[in-house]
């Protein structure tokens, strides 16, 4: 592929070559239950242009048409379709069954989309909610799984148009339309399929959210490129027993798959030696790892529990890549154990890197591998702008044909991100909020910027304490950790799912340990530690926490609290 790829000026024309050259190969499957479906690269491309049809009937190139569809084939078939009308796409997050239709109507709301393609199924899901989102009811929906047949008419589109509008995660603030452009979209997949070492005969299991970039482009995009098949199987169903995830990579012989860091997590947690008689992990190649923090322990401990199913230290793949840069950034190399250093805290807090031996006080950095191609990735001290050395921490800034236009309809945050100068007068550059450090061409990152918090001088990230928090019991879930302002100071709020059941005292200890815990190591006592409700704090759809959202809900007092069990630990009679 990497042979015609220059030739190629849109999305569309990669699915054109893969339908002309290997019309009959199969391009997807999607599990649904005991069911599975499939589609060829031939049928995603007719299917794609009876729908694009029936578009461009009612819409004109360049407007906005919104996806509401489960991550399967159907999802896939409407994407293409848009693009191949020439409309740009919003994807849409699915509500799950206790949900409302908000955030589907923020997002058609600043899009300005009044076309909405979804399927017979998932219209009759969401027709109650429709109720309450009148302003969502009024758009055209169109059941894709309904359509009569009617001409297609071809119509060239230009690299540089946008293809579709990606909503960021929404960690820090309110969610973020970044417009990609086919452009964007080429120069990454091709930079995924280099840096992941893709070839034809690979086969991937993806189960990540395809209205999410880490699904769509590099579980869909990304292997279009490469031309190898790809299995699908709903999030719902890997959350709700995480033993499937491993069961497909098993039965499929696949040699990728990955998923945020907290994925891993979840098998650790919940694959019980009862789940793991079927499985065999010895095809995977690559477990990419990205879009939240990547933890050395969860890498010790999925290579510890799983090993003995085939699964080795070199598959892991830590990775790095942000809406803002369509998805990649970085990443390893195949076949490579991860780099992990071990560094001074204290160092740390002052912005440099001192590698130390590993100790229970000591800090581990995970490698996020290094840039990839025809990229230019510098760390800058924001407050000079200026270009900082090797093993010192400052915001990582990029500059790439992968780099968005801007946000939607947001002049004030795109000119906040895109199009910095340095203090030597070389611009261009993307600010991407993250802070980390280049040592020895591998990339590490630290925290978020708006995650610092500043405590009598010294620096902390959210993401560190966090950790360390969640280290203290079994039965901590998820966590945030963020500052409020306080009669003129910084102060810092915990707050910590908890799944399971405590006493009123054990209750008191745990708060009191986290405390006094915070008190030694960092040197600061927390304002205030809130135990919550397991799985109810807000995350994004990679597990990310939403820090803003979290704090809002501690200052609005809309906390879903932790209940403790009076029974617990007593005696019954």
């Amino acid at each position: 592929m990497s042979s015609i790829i220059h030739e190629l000026k849109t999305v569309v024309d990669l699915l054109n070559e893969r339908s002309h050259s290997t019309p009959d190969r199969i391009a997807f499957t999607y599990k649904d239950g005991d069911t599975e479906s499939q589609l060829t690269y031939r049928e995603l491309t007719i299917r794609s242009k009876k729908i694009a049809a029936t578009i461009g009937m009612i819409a004109k190139p360049g407007d906005r048409v919104a996806l509401l569809h489960a991550s399967g084939l159907e999802f896939i078939v409407s994407f293409f379709a848009c693009l191949y009308s020439r409309t740009v796409v919003v994807p849409l997050e699915m509500p799950k069954p206790s949900e409302s239709l908000t955030r589907a109507q923020h997002a058609v709301r600043a899009t300005g989309a009044q076309v909405i393609l979804t399927s017979r199924k998932v219209l009759d899901y969401v027709s109650s909610l429709l109720e309450e989102e009148e302003e969502l009811a009024l758009i055209d929906w169109i059941t894709v799984d309904e359509l009569n047949e009617v001409p297609f008419i071809y119509q060239d589109a230009d690299k540089h148009e946008a293809a579709f509008i990606q909503f960021t995660s929404g960690t820090t603030s309110q969610s973020k339309g970044v417009i990609l452009t086919h452009d964007n979209l080429l120069h990454n997949v091709e930079n995924v399929y280099h840096k992941f070492a893709l070839s034809a005969q690979d086969i991937g299991v993806i189960w990540l959210p395809l209205y999410h970039n880490l699904g769509l482009i590099g579980g869909v995009l990304a292997p279009l490129y490469a031309g190898f098949p790809v299995h699908l199987v709903s999030p719902q169903e890997i959350l709700r027993r995480p033993a499937l995830w491993l069961e497909m990579i098993t039965s499929k012989k696949a040699t990728v798959s990955g998923a945020p860091n907290f994925a891993f997590d979840l098998c650790l947690a919940h694959v019980k030696p009862e789940d793991s008689g079927n499985i065999d992990l010895s095809s995977w190649e690559l477990a990419f790892c990205g879009g939240e923090p990547v933890r050395s322990r969860t890498i010790e401990g999925f290579v510890r529990k799983f090993s003995p199913y085939g699964f080795q230290r070199n598959i892991f793949y830590p990775c790095f890549g942000l809406a803002e840069s369509t998805l990649i950034v970085s990443g390893g190399v195949r076949a490579s154990e991860p780099v992990i250093l071990h560094c001074d805290p204290e160092s740390l807090e002052q912005n440099h890197v001192t590698v130390v031996p590993e100790s229970p006080k000591s800090r581990a950095l995970v490698s996020c591998g290094s840039p990839v191609p025809d990229q230019d990735i510098l760390i800058v001290d924001t407050g000079t702008k200026s270009e900082l050395p090797e093993n010192v921490i400052g915001e990582i800034w990029l500059r790439s044909r992968s780099i968005a236009k801007g946000y939607l309809n947001d002049k004030l945050r795109t000119d906040e991100t895109f199009e910095h100068v340095l203090a030597n007068g070389d611009g261009g550059y993307m600010r991407t909020g993250d802070t980390g450090f280049l040592r020895d061409g591998n990339l590490f990152l630290v925290g978020r910027i708006k995650n610092l918090l500043i405590i009598r001088g010294k620096n902390f990230y959210a993401n560190d304490l966090e950790a360390y928090i969640q280290s203290f019991h079994s039965d901590f879930l998820a966590g945030a950790v963020f500052s409020i302002e306080s009669e003129d100071e910084e102060r810092v709020v915990v707050l910590q799912e908890v799944d399971g059941e405590l006493s009123g005292s054990e209750h008191e200890s745990i708060i009191r340990n986290i405390r006094q815990g915070l008190a030694s190591n960092y040197g600061f006592s927390p304002h205030d530690v809130v135990l919550v409700a397991a799985n109810s704090l807000a995350k994004t759809v990679s597990g990310k926490i939403k820090h803003y959202e979290c704090k809002i809900a501690y200052i609005a007092g809309n906390l879903s609290l932790f209940e403790t069990n009076p029974l617990q630990g007593e005696e019954i009679v």
